[in-house]
């Protein structure tokens, strides 16, 4: 498989994350390298898991004060 058709599996979800990181690392990339190739995709499976746009919680609206110092 070509890295050209390893990314459109992995965009397309047809691969989970995990093939497609070994299949990168077996390539001949670094496991940083896979990783931050795959997070700069974004991740098909956990979007779909999840829904669109829900994978980071809101925070509460009343009282939030953010982060401590």
């Amino acid at each position: 498989m070509s890295e050209e058709e390893l990314v459109g599996a992995y965009v397309d979800g047809t691969i989970g994350r995990r093939a497609f990181i070994r299949r990168l690392v077996a390539g001949g990339l670094t496991l940083a390298a896979a990783l931050t190739y795959a997070d700069a995709l974004g991740s098909p499976s956990a979007e779909a898991a999840v829904g669109p746009g829900l994978m980071f919680p809101r925070p509460p609206r009343h009282g939030f004060k953010g982060l401590p110092h």
